[in-house]
């Protein structure tokens, strides 16, 4: 740390080589990106847009991203968002249907599974969504927290 008022010239070099650092820096990142964009991509995290995005013109996606009072639903179709809403409910309580759901399965008890727990599941995360994609057509699921627990293809 270099206060401005103790050394005005040296603060002034210090700057410009900070700022040439960054320069590189970026020019390393973006040359990163552009020549090996797998590695860039768990080296040099950033944000993922529907515009760059691998979505097939085709390909269907539901997002359930949680949020403190419920779940934020997005359904996308390519690159363009068709549907998005929030359901409102228990996080908590869903957190532990979640848990009792796949319960069954880990123990290998499969008497104890429970069909109304499906349902119930179902209809809070997917019965709308899955209303705004055509019948056949193949969904991805991208679940947020814990809910990528949860088996969804067994709803």
């Amino acid at each position: 740390m270099l206060p401005k008022a103790v050394d005005y010239e040296r603060f002034q070099d210090l700057t410009a080589e900070i700022k040439q650092l960054e320069l590189d820096r970026n020019a390393l990142v973006k040359m990163v990106w552009t020549n090996y964009p797998d590695y860039a991509s768990a080296r040099f995290l950033r944000p993922v847009t529907l515009d760059t995005a691998a979505i097939k013109p085709d390909q269907y996606i539901v997002m359930l991203d949680l949020l403190g009072e419920g779940v934020g639903v997005r359904v996308i179709k390519g690159r363009q968002i068709i549907d998005a809403y929030f359901v409102q409910f228990n996080v908590t309580d869903l957190e532990q249907d979640v848990a009792k759901f796949r319960k069954s399965f880990e123990q290998v008890r499969l008497q104890d599974f429970s069909p109304q727990l499906a349902e119930t599941l179902y209809q809070k995360l997917l019965q709308k969504p899955l209303k705004r994609i055509p019948v056949g057509k193949t969904v991805t699921i991208m679940p947020d927290g814990f809910l990528a627990l949860l088996p969804f293809e067994l709803l």
